[in-house]
């Protein structure tokens, strides 16, 4: 089976500062590994490799950051109120 690597942009800008590394830590045990690239200080960009037929890596994240989800329309609307 064919595989991708799939790469996700993560918001922490709703998680409180002592829930982050827990989150990373999730992140981590699900197969996601820090890129480290950052799209801004709350955002980090996360890859995993899995397989193309069952990859739905969106509700994966969904599920780990629960409460703390920001979408990607979130995230645009955050950065263009912050400038």
């Amino acid at each position: 089976m064919e595989e991708k690597t799939w790469s996700a942009s993560v918001s922490f800008a709703k998680t409180p500062l002592d829930e982050i590394g827990a989150k990373v830590a999730e992140l981590k045990a699900a197969g996601w590994v820090d890129s480290g690239r950052r799209g801004d200080p709350w955002v980090a960009v996360f890859d995993k490799r899995q397989p193309r037929d069952d990859a739905d890596p969106e509700a994966e994240l969904r599920r780990i950051m629960g409460d703390y989800w920001v979408s990607a329309d979130e995230i645009r609307t955050l950065l263009a109120s912050a400038s």
